[in-house]
């Protein structure tokens, strides 16, 4: 039999049941990354938290291309918790020259609002599920292949120890910052063996004597490092090894994530001319203006594309046998080569395939919410491109 306490005890429990589906920011950045890992992303891209807790519970989120004072603002008076954008916040640390700067204006504004910014770039570009898997499905292009791989490099150190130094050499690697992978840290491997050596005149052995062959029972240590801390590692456990010479290899490694790269190359469900595609991109991205190299008369099959400024994979595209090739910010010069290789070449600008992308991401990022049991609000800051015709 309840007494008359029941009814406050049992809706205190119901809210905290309810708060518990409400996610923190570092739920959220969790689940992002699972979709755009930050692995992925391009050396000195500052992806990541630019403001904000972790811990702060977050019921509303806004996604945006570009984390302008505008946007900014926008998530404010929506009372929006975090702020998710493509381009980050923070390109460069803020020095006295860029202070009173739009980025440095954002950021204040972002705080003083209490409003968590996080950015996924190049990673979500390079991810399976990202940016340019929407572009290359906006034209439900098959057989895809990407252009350049982003496979995150790392490597792997392998150094061996006499086992009863072999925790003093492991720790000393963590602690430089060997052994992260991921989201864990501390990772290692060992296995016990037999090593061999024959100590030359003048050297002082830390084991046998000079000029005798010697055999001790050693440990095999396995370290994974990234590249930002190789040479700390390095260093770090030369100083705690107890041999003169001690053994260190150093292997280059790359993770491989399926379907992970810049750019993608297709072919398209049938023939279609130049202007015909162009006319369903221009369409679908909301394009205010395209420019072509290229003859809208011409057939193609073999599509590549590439969200962004991506005129840089102009060669790639070309080697994946593309017909015609689809991206932003193309210069002049670029023109010029696609006309010398003979690839028809249509420059949709920067904002329009980004923006589409970043829409689906989010609905992405919404559905993979939705199945953990998180409660959230999902908008759209409403951004335009800075480009608009003049005729």
């Amino acid at each position: 039999m309840h007494s008359k306490r029941s009814a406050p005890f049992l809706f205190a429990c119901h809210w905290c049941k309810e708060l518990k589906k409400v996610p923190t920011v570092k739920q959220i950045i969790k689940t992002i990354e699972e979709i755009a890992p930050r692995a992925l992303a391009l050396p000195g891209d500052p992806v990541g938290l630019q403001c904000g807790e972790p811990d702060r519970l977050v019921s509303r989120l806004m996604v945006s291309l570009d984390a302008t004072l505008e946007t900014v603002t926008q998530a404010a008076e929506l009372n929006v918790d975090l702020l998710v954008t493509h381009h980050p916040l923070l390109f460069e640390p803020l020095t006295q020259e860029n202070i009173l700067g739009p980025a440095a204006k954002a950021l204040v504004r972002a705080i003083r609002e209490d409003l968590a910014v996080y950015s996924a770039h190049t990673n979500l570009d390079a991810s399976a599920d990202g940016i340019n898997d929407s572009f290359a499905s906006l034209l439900d292009l098959r057989e895809r292949r990407v252009l350049q791989s982003s496979s995150p490099e790392y490597f792997k150190v392998v150094v061996y120890v006499p086992g009863e130094q072999l925790e003093r050499v492991r720790s000393a690697a963590f602690r430089a910052g060997g052994g992260q992978v991921g989201d864990y840290s501390g990772c290692s491997f060992s296995i016990e063996g037999v090593g061999t050596f024959h100590p030359g005149e003048g050297t002082s052995p830390t084991i046998g004597l000079p000029g005798c062959d010697e055999k001790v029972q050693e440990a095999r240590l396995e370290i994974s490092v990234q590249p930002a801390v190789l040479g700390a590692v390095l260093a770090d456990v030369r100083a705690a090894h107890p041999y003169e010479e001690p053994a260190i290899d150093v292997y280059p490694a790359i993770s491989s994530i399926p379907g992970a790269g810049f750019g993608i190359a297709g072919v398209l469900p049938q023939s279609a001319t130049v202007g015909q595609v162009a006319a369903r991109v221009g369409s679908a991205l909301n394009a205010g203006s395209m420019r072509l190299v290229g003859k809208k008369g011409r057939k193609v099959k073999r599509v590549a594309v590439c969200a962004g400024s991506g005129a840089s994979l102009l060669d790639a595209a070309a080697a994946a046998r593309a017909q015609l090739y689809i991206t932003g910010d193309v210069k002049y010069h670029d023109a010029r080569k696609a006309e010398e290789i003979g690839i028809n070449l249509l420059d949709v600008g920067h904002f329009p395939p980004e923006r589409y992308g970043l829409n689906r991401f989010g609905k992405l990022l919404e559905k993979k919410l939705a199945g953990l049991g998180l409660k959230i609000q999902v908008s759209y800051a409403k951004e335009r491109d800075p480009f608009v015709p003049v005729s």
